[in-house]
């Protein structure tokens, strides 16, 4: 297994804020640089759709936002700053270790728990296969 969530979790354990709002922007990078490596992977076309489904619910349902108008602040908000922690990062986290259980196959090799290096690899692939 990787070290890719482990490394954002301790990301956002060192976190040193003094108020809710400095703590919220600081973790909102670190969650929105996790979500774009996420979504590039799952949007790939051998990504198992259930998993891609999954994985999005996490996603909208634990990230600490508070502009998903016109449905309020999400569920991962409230935990996020009670807990100065993130819930998106131990979901995702726990999804993605389902993930490389499961050994999925595809033409860049077998999916890992590491979204960025499953889009490096498919990248990697797709443009030697395009050469």
């Amino acid at each position: 297994m990787t070290h890719y969530f482990d490394k954002a979790i301790q990301a956002v354990s060192d976190i040193d804020a003094q108020s809710d709002e400095e703590f919220l922007k600081e973790l909102q990078v670190i969650e929105r640089r996790i979500v774009d490596d996420v979504a590039m992977c799952t949007g790939d076309r051998e990504f198992p759709n259930h998993l891609r489904q999954a994985i999005m619910k996490v996603v909208a349902n634990s990230q600490a936002r508070v502009d998903r108008a016109p449905f309020g602040p999400t569920p991962g908000l409230k935990i996020s700053l009670a807990t100065r922690s993130s819930q998106l990062l131990s979901e995702l986290h726990r999804a993605f270790h389902l993930v490389a259980a499961a050994k999925i196959k595809t033409r860049f090799g077998t999916l890992t728990d590491d979204p960025s290096a499953n889009v490096k690899a498919r990248d990697t692939h797709d443009g030697e296969e395009v050469s």
